[in-house]
């Protein structure tokens, strides 16, 4: 046979041939004690286990309510004087980063194996005592031994009972480790042979009728009680928490590859997730892991150059990614990784990581490419950052950085705030004519040209007045001027750029509906209907092409990639 095998045969016969023993004993015992002296024998054993598990539980709680209300300072002065060492700063910064709840949480972990050890240990202590009094009671008492029939009876069965559940309380470490071990070992998917018997062997270990004759008899609710923290106010088993967070490693790491995540990783990403929602533990430690991220996010970024216009709303967009993770907590964590996870999986069905890891440059197209209800990727991620309100601050900037990169197509660099404000006025004037409000398809397009042309216009008035804090050379505003010109007189591109806004309102009513657009539904109108500003390639106003007012010949280096009605 072999060793492993053999090895957990031998466990298992020891555990049967152990408990068979202790009860035989216990009975016989029993049968001596008679019906009135084995039910005090029988409650010291009770009390003794009693007593071990309050001193375990209350201790334990304790421990960890000491942290409440505490600065972190105070808690890592604690940390300190209970090691008897100094932290190095590194250390301290880190843990500085957690919360006291996080630090309850994170020494409730080895208290969830170290209780029912330490129930065991005090159990041992506390037998003693009152086996003593037990002798001291029975014999101040003068309890007498009934030793008829009916007496040996009581007090065997008795005995037994006493036996089993003396064999509860000294198994009960290893009765926890088991049911804490086996749901996680059953998760692990491995080739090597002797790895496989190991686990099989625990598997049998933890069937064994001995260990679920300990359950049923009090042990796994022993067990459950002894890794079951108060913390908040809120009473979480870590017998729970160990092994969905156990489980959770190795869902997530099963599918990390060499060349990242595997396509068809959703439905395993959603199982995990869910894993997630069943923990109270796991979300705090990771809204903790995103505070401390936050943190370092000053040291990670490099050292931006003053003249590089994308400076000021790269700036912006860190600090909005700054303060998301800053503001995560254990109640908005899983929403958050929900919402990324969401982001991640409609950029990998749409393949669109693929070629912004194989060609950049067909990236925006890529985002802004249509499927078939008119709907972009881009669209749908910015949807899907707008259904979760603590991403507004991140779609803001993203909204800045877009109309920036517009305008530096055009030549425009510098503080481009009020340019963005006056386009967002300029869109919201757009989006509120009402197709219903009109008799006609005629007068309804003729009001939206109408706003369109507003809104252009004035944006581009914004951009070449004088008082704002903006760069643009006298060609690039010889270039702009032809574009208000453009838009003025020729009605063909202004009816093209028409019909692609309210054929983009149609598809989207819930921006077309009434109000002012919040940040997300302002950024799909403006990377929908704009989008090809994103491109590099220069400034050719509206349509591209020498017949265009606003194209001259030197204007043309994008070829018409600017045009906002194209590639959307």
């Amino acid at each position: 046979m072999n060793d492993i095998k053999s090895i957990f045969l031998i466990v298992n016969i020891v555990l049967i041939a152990l408990v068979a023993i202790v009860v035989l004993l216990k009975t016989r015992g029993g049968a001596k004690r008679g019906a009135y002296r084995q039910p005090i024998h029988l409650a010291g054993v009770l009390l003794t286990a009693i007593t071990a598990f309050l001193v375990t539980t209350i201790g334990c709680n304790i421990i960890l309510s000491s942290f409440e209300g505490k600065e972190m300072s105070e808690i890592i002065a604690m940390l300190e004087s209970s090691l008897g060492m100094t932290l190095d700063q590194e250390t301290a910064q880190m843990i500085g980063s957690f919360d006291a709840e996080l630090i309850a949480y994170l020494l409730a972990i080895p208290l969830a194996f170290l209780s029912p050890i330490v129930f065991f240990l005090i159990y041992l202590v506390a037998a003693i005592f009152f086996g003593s009094a037990r002798v001291a009671v029975t014999k101040f008492c003068k309890v007498p031994r009934r030793v008829d029939t009916t007496g040996k009876t009581i007090g065997a069965v008795l005995g037994a009972l006493e036996g089993v559940l003396v064999m509860a309380f000294v198994l009960l470490p290893i009765t926890a480790l088991l049911r804490l071990g086996v749901p996680v070992i059953q998760n692990i998917e491995v080739d090597d042979e002797d790895l496989i018997q190991v686990i099989e062997g625990v598997e049998e270990v933890y069937e064994n009728p001995v260990i679920q004759l300990v359950s049923f008899t009090g042990g796994e609710f022993l067990a459950d009680e002894l890794s079951t923290v108060t913390l908040e106010n809120k009473r979480v088993n870590l017998n729970n928490e160990l092994t969905v967070g156990i489980q959770l490693v190795y869902q997530v790491s099963g599918l990390i590859t060499e060349d990242g995540l595997p396509a068809d990783s959703e439905e395993a990403l959603r199982e995990a997730l869910g894993l997630l929602k069943q923990s109270n533990y796991l979300p705090i430690l990771l809204s903790g892991a995103m505070n401390i991220f936050a943190d370092a996010i000053d040291e990670f970024m490099p050292e931006l150059p003053a003249d590089d216009p994308m400076s000021a709303v790269t700036v912006k967009l860190t600090a909005s990614l700054k303060g998301f993770l800053e503001g995560s907590s254990a109640d908005t964590v899983v929403a958050d990784i929900e919402t990324f996870l969401n982001l991640f999986i409609i950029l990998e069905s749409n393949d669109v990581l693929d070629v912004i890891s194989e060609n950049p440059d067909e990236a925006l197209a890529a985002l802004t490419a249509k499927d078939e209800n008119g709907k972009t990727i881009l669209s749908k991620m910015i949807a899907t950052l707008g259904s979760n309100s603590r991403t507004m601050p991140i779609i803001t900037a993203l909204n800045e950085i877009s109309v920036s990169v517009m305008l530096q197509g055009m030549g425009v660099t510098g503080e481009t705030a009020e340019v963005y404000n006056e386009l967002k006025t300029g869109i919201n004037n757009v989006v509120s004519v009402k197709k219903d409000d009109f008799a006609t398809e005629e007068e309804y397009k003729e009001e939206l040209k109408t706003e369109l042309k507003g809104t252009i216009n004035n944006t581009i008035d914004k951009i070449l007045d004088d008082t704002i804090e903006i760069e643009v050379s006298d060609e690039d505003k010889a270039k702009l001027e032809d574009l208000k010109e453009t838009i003025t007189n020729d009605e063909e591109v202004m009816a093209e750029v028409t019909d692609k806004v309210d054929e983009f309102l149609q598809q989207n009513p819930e921006i077309a509906e009434g109000g002012e657009l919040d940040d997300a539904e302002l950024l799909d109108f403006i990377t929908s209907n704009f989008g090809d500003m994103f491109t590099e390639g220069g400034f050719s106003g509206f349509g591209g092409g020498d017949s265009q007012q606003g194209g001259s010949s030197d204007s043309q280096q994008g070829g018409g990639a600017m045009s906002p009605v194209v590639g959307n």
